[in-house]
């Protein structure tokens, strides 16, 4: 099920949609383009261009792109978790970057 197809959702009214969460815009739109260029990688030509989008997406992808996807990510799924409320889970294992701007070596343990 796509994240932002609200006709197949089980709740009749998602809490978090791309309108009104930033971190679910993001990972729709940057977010799966780049994904979907990895997933689905093909050095097709765009006639009308010329050009090889999905190539494109993932040659072209800069650290900054990676650090908002990835922000986007763990803000999404904290605020998905906020929304559920009493029904939601422990986060203990989702870390955020630290003050430096990277993750500690406590994520990757």
């Amino acid at each position: 099920m796509a994240l932002h197809d609200q006709r197949r959702s089980c709740v009749q009214h998602p809490p978090l949609v791309a309108a009104n969460c930033s971190e679910l815009q993001h990972l729709l739109t940057k977010g799966k383009k780049i994904r979907d260029a990895i997933v689905h990688s093909s050095p097709k030509v765009d006639p009308a261009t010329g050009a090889i989008d999905k190539i494109t997406h993932v040659l072209g992808v800069q650290v900054a792109d990676a650090t908002a996807i990835v922000d986007a990510a763990i803000g999404y799924v904290r605020k998905l978790n906020d929304a559920l409320g009493p029904h939601g889970a422990v986060l203990d294992w989702l870390i955020d970057r630290d003050s430096s701007g990277t993750f500690p070596d406590t994520a990757f343990g």
